[in-house]
């Protein structure tokens, strides 16, 4: 992982568990770094789903603009701007913005008003909803776009998720992850985690979920 900001706060999935948890119920919109496959998008879909709340997710990666101020049209005369069909039932969910700075400048920028204002264009997002952003580094080759100063500053905070075997193991004894996998990795930790950008396929937490999966269909 490249060397992050000393303000910046670095933490494992059970540590960003509780401060994600703490922006969504203060409805205040939060954003999480991390390589592929570091539980970010799961860790959202945990917390919300223990909130009680719905998790509307647009990737930003297949999104433009027009997807976040909608199309205009003429009403009386006047130019009017049509919200997206996705905006209109935002009440207590979570609005997770994945693969967040893969969306391009003028997507990011566009949400600009939604994450700070809850706002796209003269529309009001219901205030019960609650934003989280996840994005990638950009030593990581997934072709993310920078995030200005001005997109980064509209978020509470930023956190930088990183592995850790022990967090790894705690949650992987909750969700019936095969104790194979377990006992290996207490025993290999380094390959826990292993990530580079030149290569196919990885060792990450995402697969060694999708492992277990995998031996329980042929045990």
């Amino acid at each position: 992982m490249p060397q992050q900001q000393p303000e910046v706060l670095t933490l494992t999935p059970s540590q960003a568990h509780h401060i994600i948890k703490a922006c969504i119920q203060a409805r205040r919109p939060i954003c999480l770094w991390g390589s592929p496959g570091t539980a970010k998008s799961a860790l959202v879909w945990q917390v919300a789903d223990e909130l009680g709340r719905r998790v509307v997710d647009r990737r930003a990666s297949q999104m433009m603009d027009v997807d976040v101020l909608g199309v205009p049209s003429i009403d009386t005369g006047f130019t009017r701007w049509n919200p997206p069909d996705w905006m209109r039932d935002l009440f207590e969910t979570v609005l997770f913005l994945d693969e967040f700075n893969r969306g391009s400048q003028a997507t990011q920028n566009a949400m600009l008003q939604v994450i700070h204002d809850r706002m796209a264009g003269s529309y009001k997002i219901d205030d019960t909803c609650a934003i989280v952003a996840a994005c990638n580094y950009p030593t990581d080759g997934t072709g993310i776009q920078t995030m200005n100063s001005a997109v980064a500053n509209r978020f509470l905070t930023h956190i930088h998720i990183v592995p850790d075997l022990k967090d790894w193991c705690s949650w992987a004894l909750d969700n019936g992850i095969n104790p194979l996998i377990i006992a290996y990795l207490r025993n290999r930790p380094q390959s826990l985690y292993h990530f580079d950008k030149h290569a196919l396929a990885n060792a990450t937490l995402r697969t060694w979920a999708l492992a277990s999966e995998l031996l329980a269909m042929h045990l």
